[in-house]
């Protein structure tokens, strides 16, 4: 690692025009008890929860346009592989911002308040316990990897934005998350999407809509037949600080009868070391269709609180705890998790 490091220091310093390298991340440690399916054992311990490499090269292109390259990776220690995350090319100019990139691409729905709350599971884990997130639905889950070409343009407190999105690891056999770089959209699964955010003081509130569009007949999960060819989906979330907290709510609404997701947080600072949050997350029942899934759901619910508490700018303790209820007669049941985070 020492030696890319030195690698990636040269090749910034010795171009013919120079590009600012700036490196960050954060490795994390807890001890935490994972959310399981009450009366199976319960997985708990020790572990290196967050270990982000992130390295951005910018360079000023000259008449107010610049050029940003940036590279996320996830490295946990030993007995652990590299693993590439984000990947972005973006390109600011005076009046609008490109940016082309394999990247994740989640929910502006879940935990709009920023509650500092740090979970296993969470409210948009890819379990069915989940709110946010269940895998019979595919894309209405809360995130999921992208090949994206995406534009914003700001007009004074507004921003408005439009994207072509290819899903990535969509072929058949493809594993979920396989970048769609090496052989293109294979799997057919595509989508556009278009928002518009306002934040002016204290109050910021967005929305999104989205168009999905599967071609491949023969990937039984995202072909036209299955739930996600023609889903359309739309995303309201607003915020508003009041100085003692923060609250934020959103609620997402879906044709297939794909079930309405809503979302409530609040993040309050209670010195300037603590700050407090909860988060509070719904998936409404839904009702048999074979046209789009083979069963009934029930409504699935979480809850959870944490606690911040900063030893110094970049070193954080935080404590969580969440719980679940719902999904027919197998809910998952609580977990939490106590963890150190130290950011670079």
């Amino acid at each position: 690692m020492k030696k890319s490091l030195v690698a990636l220091a040269v090749l910034a310093a010795s171009g013919a025009s120079f590009a600012q390298v700036t490196v960050s991340g954060a490795l994390g440690f807890s001890f935490q008890k994972n959310a399981t399916t009450p009366g199976t054992a319960a997985t708990k311990g020790m572990q290196m929860t967050d270990g982000k490499i992130n390295f951005e090269a910018k360079e000023d292109l000259g008449g107010g346009m610049s050029l940003t390259a940036a590279q996320s990776f996830n490295l946990k220690g030993r007995d652990t592989g590299l693993s590439a995350r984000d990947a972005s090319l973006t390109l600011a100019t005076k009046a609008a911002t490109l940016q082309l990139g394999a990247i994740e691409r989640c929910t502006r729905i879940d935990n709009v308040a920023g509650a500092p709350v740090s979970l296993a599971t969470g409210h948009d884990a890819g379990t069915a316990g989940a709110p946010l997130d269940y895998s019979t639905f595919t894309l209405d889950g809360s995130c999921h990897n992208v090949d994206t070409a995406a534009v914003s343009l700001p007009l004074g407190a507004v921003t408005l934005g439009a994207s072509y999105n290819e899903v990535s690891g969509v072929a058949p056999g493809a594993a979920a998350g396989t970048a769609n770089s090496t052989g293109g959209n294979v799997g057919g699964v595509n989508y556009y999407l278009l928002s518009a955010d306002y934040a002016a003081g204290a109050l910021a509130i967005g929305i999104d809509y989205r168009t999905v569009k599967a071609d491949n007949a023969a990937n039984t999960a995202f072909s036209p037949a299955a739930f996600n060819d023609g889903l359309a989906t739309t995303s309201l979330s607003a915020s508003y600080d009041f100085g003692f907290a923060k609250i934020g709510a959103g609620i997402k609404t879906a044709n297939h009868n794909a079930p309405t997701q809503t979302t409530f947080s609040v993040a309050a600072p209670l010195s300037s070391a603590a700050t407090v949050g909860l988060i509070y997350s719904n998936r409404a029942s839904v009702s048999t269709d074979a046209a789009y899934f083979n069963t009934a759901v029930n409504s699935v619910s979480a809850t959870a609180i944490g606690i911040d508490y900063k030893l110094s700018k970049l070193t954080v303790l935080n404590a969580s705890y969440g719980m679940y209820s719902g999904l027919n007669n197998s809910p998952i049941d609580n977990e939490y998790r106590i963890r150190l985070l130290k950011s670079f």
